[in-house]
């Protein structure tokens, strides 16, 4: 289960799409959700599990937003 909520999970992507556009690579859409989840409060301590499944979530949800 995500620490976000699918909203909160919709809004990451979208600023993913605005900030760097729709056709990052693998390694490009890493880093750019690295740079937005760094501020945001309380996941310096998410344990890796959590964090990787987040990272995941993300990932797809911008896949599917932007084929």
């Amino acid at each position: 289960m995500s620490a976000l909520t699918d909203e909160q999970l919709s809004n990451i992507v979208n600023m993913l799409i605005v900030r760097y556009g729709s056709r990052l690579s693998g390694s490009e859409l890493l880093e750019g959700i690295g740079l937005i989840i760094e501020n945001i409060s309380g996941f310096e301590t998410t344990d890796f599990e959590s964090l990787t499944e987040m990272i995941n979530d993300i990932r797809n949800r911008y896949y599917e937003s932007t084929s």
